[in-house]
């Protein structure tokens, strides 16, 4: 189920409806995070995220991370940076860099281009690797009451792109996520689809709720780094039901806050499991 779990984190945020401002938000419309730190609670994975701003605007993302549990690199120091380029306050190009210990300094491995509507809405992403080789697109069609739908094509054995899950998202009066519904190709011959998501949110300040227009792709974009990071506010669960038992499970998160309600640590849960602790900084 991990790497379910780990697609839908990608995916978790891929479209989001127009956010709205009250006044009651602007009392702290300057609370930005700083630093972000994910352990595990059997000390084997650690991960730090280090955040950078022009006034509101994300700039770039830090990462250090640290495995020892898994996997061929288990043990190996990994670090990566990401950039943020704006046009018209929406983010329009994303470099992601991968840190070499031989030459001392980070190089391009991938970058994203976005594209928006004439009403501001997040429609496609256009994935390349470092050569500028289109390997992904994610396409985003709004409909009339609010929902999108969703198609990822990804190039396969070839160059050619193909569709490799499709999926719908319904929001919340407060702009997040509600549910979703999506179709991956790669279960569709064991009977596995459609899978169904749902979430459930408290009422308090999402971390990430004041960086400049996380009202669109902003979301997916930081997912990209990060299993989850908060919105509007802050999930409490996140279920996935499918046909298929070994897809199916549930993530939980409770939260300790701030005298603002802003998130200061939380604690995941996968399947009822205590498994890491959250820690959010916030600038001065």
């Amino acid at each position: 189920m991990k790497k379910l779990l780990f697609l839908s984190a990608l995916l978790i945020f891929a479209c989001s409806s127009d956010d709205s401002t009250s006044d009651d938000d602007n009392n702290y419309s300057s609370l930005l995070v700083s630093r972000m730190i994910e352990e595990s609670l059997d000390q084997e994975d650690y991960s730090e995220y280090n955040f950078s701003y022009n006034g509101n605007k994300l700039n770039q993302i830090i990462i250090n991370r640290y495995s020892s549990s898994e996997g061929a690199f288990a043990g190996v120091p990994e670090r990566y940076k990401y950039e943020y380029y704006y046009t018209s306050d929406k983010i329009s190009l994303i470099q992601e860099h991968e840190y070499s210990e031989a030459t001392n300094s980070y190089y391009l491995t991938k970058y994203y281009e976005l594209e928006y509507d004439s009403q501001g809405r997040f429609i496609l992403n256009s994935s390349y690797d470092s050569n500028g080789t289109l390997y992904a697109l994610n396409s985003v069609n709004w409909n009339s009451d609010g929902s999108c739908n969703v198609i990822v094509e990804a190039a396969q054995n070839t160059s050619d792109l193909e569709v490799e899950s499709t999926a719908v998202y319904n929001f919340n009066n407060n702009s997040d996520i509600s549910n979703s519904q999506v179709n991956y190709d790669i279960y569709d011959e064991d009977n596995c689809i459609p899978i169904t998501r749902s979430l459930q949110y408290d009422n308090n300040n999402g971390a990430f709720k004041n960086t400049t227009s996380t009202e669109g792709f902003s979301k997916l974009i930081i997912n990209l780094v990060v299993d989850y990071i908060p919105a509007n506010n802050n999930a409490l669960s996140w279920s996935q039901n499918s046909q298929c038992d070994d897809l199916n499970g549930v993530i939980s998160w409770s939260y300790d806050y701030n005298e603002d309600g802003y998130p200061l640590t939380s604690i995941k849960r996968i399947n009822n499991e205590p498994d890491t602790i959250i820690t959010f900084e916030y600038l001065d």
